[in-house]
């Protein structure tokens, strides 16, 4: 099971916004965290992410690490790595790879 879903709003928070995880009790079965490309991407997610990690134990999986998105000939974005990399370095740790052609994902199904 995947607890951390897509979608949000990217408000600004207050002050009080540290105190929510205080209380925040994590799914018990949860086993894997999987970053994929997420516009809307905020503290909240990677939080939850983090303890999720460091705390339950989950297993940290990227479907990739690429810095850019190549947009079209012109224009690159940032990429799926770009997004992770605050949760990457807060865990101290490299997510396993998950993208095609990887196997990480394959005894997951």
């Amino acid at each position: 099971r995947v607890a951390i879903t897509a979608g949000g709003d990217g408000c600004d928070i207050d002050g009080s916004y540290f105190t929510d995880f205080v209380d925040f009790v994590p799914e018990s079965n949860v086993k894997f965290v999987v970053g994929a490309f997420d516009g809307y991407f905020n503290y909240a997610k990677m939080a939850q992410a983090f303890i999720y990690i460091k705390e339950c134990g989950a297993e940290y999986i990227a479907t990739n690490v690429d810095m850019n998105h190549a947009l079209n000939d012109a224009r690159l974005l940032p990429g799926t790595g770009a997004v992770l990399e605050g949760l990457t370095q807060s865990l101290g740790i490299q997510p396993k790879p998950g993208r095609n052609g990887h196997s990480a994902l394959i005894p997951l199904l």
